[in-house]
Parts: structure tokens; C-alpha cells; sequence
């Protein structure tokens, strides 16, 4: 398991998941727009009374609320891609809540965008899976979840708008959904590891230094201390995040911007990592990065 440390900044599904005003609540029932929200909790039907969804560029937030605090938060991109599905009781925080399986979501949890319309506001999912005590362990506590739903949202601006980690993984399109995690950087001149993950197995880690890394062309290889990229695999039989040996590649950053307490950093990539357990080469191309971190 990777030490994270969070830049809970960078989420926008904050303001789905905390307060929202009376204009921002579909109640069911009285909303004539249609909304619907159905879900089962360990097979025990939940009725929901308020539904709140948001969209923030690509990335969607869906929120159900029942009269009991019990509550269901699936976040997604508009690509299909499962970002997180979490439950916990509004009425006693104290209570641990459940979370979909960080790693390789897509083998763990079943989730399909039906439809979405950007001109109506409109979409609709359905899904099904398990949510555990610990996201990072397959082996704690867990509820079962099902449901559908189909709702309109409201577009929000992010915080820092264009926040992305994007590329081609051997000719395929993969688009971050979660860009929140980094590790290190705590001391003057350590490196800050920044992870960008999604639904599928892989994880794009680019490490860079806040002391040394500046607007430029850095050409790398696996040897290089920082001002590079890593691809890891997630191993469904060891539970394990696999890191690929990283052959070569160019990292371009285009902009470094240091405020008082974060730093935005974006920039373009390439890189080929090689796969041991396959013998083949991965080639990451075309990647595209606007990434912020906390200034240690």
C-alpha cells in the first residue's frame, strides 16, 4: 500500500458531500423534473428523499440522501470511467463509512454510464458491487450495493479549473479520475511522488522535486532521481501495485505556478516502461498534465 497523503483541495465532490442549499436539492417526489434514485444496502432498500448532482468539467458527482442520514456518493467521469462509490451515515459521522476497492475498480465493481446528455443536464448509471471498511483492503468489512438512477445536475466551477492527468496506454485513451494522492515532500529537497489513477489497473506516477523542478525538457530513464514518470499494474492475484521498470521518456513541464500553501504544476509526457513478467514494452504516449500539491 502507497503512503498518501491527500489534497482534499482538488475534489470538487466536497460540496456534493457536505451542505448544499434548499436550490440545489431534488427532493423526490415533488421534483417534476423526473429524477430517480434506487438503491438496496445489503439487500435492504433505501428509500431516498434528496438527491444533489454536481458536474465539474469532466468529472460528475452524484449524491442520495434518506430521511435516516443514511447516504450513497458515486463519482464518475463523463467517460464512463468509475472514479468512487461511498456510503456513511450523515446522522453519526462516528461511524466508520464503506468504500469502493482503490485498486482496479473496474474488476471489483460494476458500473455503466447509460446515457448522458450535456446539453440537458441529464444522466443516468446503474451499479453494483461491494463497499469496504478500508479501500485498500479487500479483506475488511464490507456492504453490498445495487442501484440505478437517472438525474439531472448542476455544473460547478472547480477551485482550479483544468486539473487532469491524461494519455494513450499502448494506443488506448486513459484519463485520470483520481489525482488526489502524493507521497513525500515533507522535507526541503525530498521528492513529491504525484498519483493519477482510474478505474482500469493502471497507475501513472509522476515524481518531481518542488526545489528542482522547474519549466523545461527533462529526458529520463529508470535510473533518474526525479523529473520523471512510472507506470504501475495492478496484480489481481498478489493484491499488489507492480512499478515497470521506465526504459525512457521526455517530460516537458510548461508551467510551475507557487502560491502560499500549494503549487500548480502542468506540463507533457511520454515514456516506455517494460512489463518482466510479460517481456513487452508499454508505450505512454501523448500525456497531458495540470496536477497541484501541498507546499511542505
Amino acid at each position: 500500500m502507497k503512503s498518501l497523503k491527500s489534497t482534499l483541495l482538488l475534489l470538487f465532490f466536497a460540496i456534493a458531500i457536505t451542505g448544499c442549499s434548499s436550490e440545489d436539492v431534488n427532493v423526490v417526489g415533488d421534483d417534476v423534473s423526473g429524477d430517480t434514485f434506487s438503491y438496496t444496502q445489503d439487500g435492504q432498500l433505501i428509500p431516498v428523499t434528496n438527491i444533489v448532482a454536481q458536474k465539474s468539467e469532466d468529472l460528475i458527482a452524484v449524491t442520495a440522501f434518506n430521511s435516516d442520514g443514511q447516504t450513497i456518493v458515486v463519482q464518475f467521469n463523463k467517460y464512463g470511467n468509475l472514479r468512487e462509490v461511498m456510503t456513511y451515515d450523515v446522522s453519526d459521522l462516528t461511524v466508520p463509512g464503506r468504500t469502493s476497492y482503490h485498486y482496479y475498480k473496474s474488476n471489483y465493481f460494476n458500473f455503466e454510464l447509460v446515457s448522458l446528455d450535456e446539453t440537458a443536464k441529464t444522466v443516468s448509471v446503474t451499479f453494483s458491487g461491494k463497499l469496504y471498511n478500508d479501500k485498500y483492503d479487500i479483506t475488511s468489512d464490507f456492504s453490498t450495493v445495487d442501484g440505478t438512477f437517472t438525474v439531472s445536475y448542476m455544473d460547478v466551477t472547480p477551485q482550479i479549473p483544468g486539473m487532469q492527468v491524461s494519455a494513450k496506454i499502448n494506443g488506448t485513451q486513459w484519463r485520470a479520475t483520481e489525482t488526489g494522492d502524493s507521497s513525500g515532500g515533507f522535507f526541503s529537497e525530498d521528492n513529491i511522488t504525484l498519483y493519477a489513477s482510474n478505474d482500469s489497473p493502471y497507475t501513472i506516477s509522476t515524481i518531481i522535486n518542488h526545489e528542482y523542478t522547474e519549466v523545461g525538457t527533462y529526458n529520463f530513464t529508470n535510473s533518474s532521481a526525479s523529473n520523471k514518470l512510472e507506470l504501475s499494474v495492478f496484480e489481481t492475484e498478489t493484491l499488489n501495485d507492480i512499478s515497470f521498470a521506465t526504459t525512457s521518456g521526455t517530460l516537458k513541464i510548461t508551467g510551475k505556478t507557487v502560491g502560499a500553501l500549494t503549487t500548480t504544476i502542468e506540463g507533457t509526457f511520454s515514456f516506455t516502461a517494460f512489463n518482466p513478467f510479460t517481456q513487452t514494452s508499454i508505450r505512454v504516449t501523448d500525456g497531458v498534465f495540470k496536477r497541484v500539491y501541498i507546499n511542505y
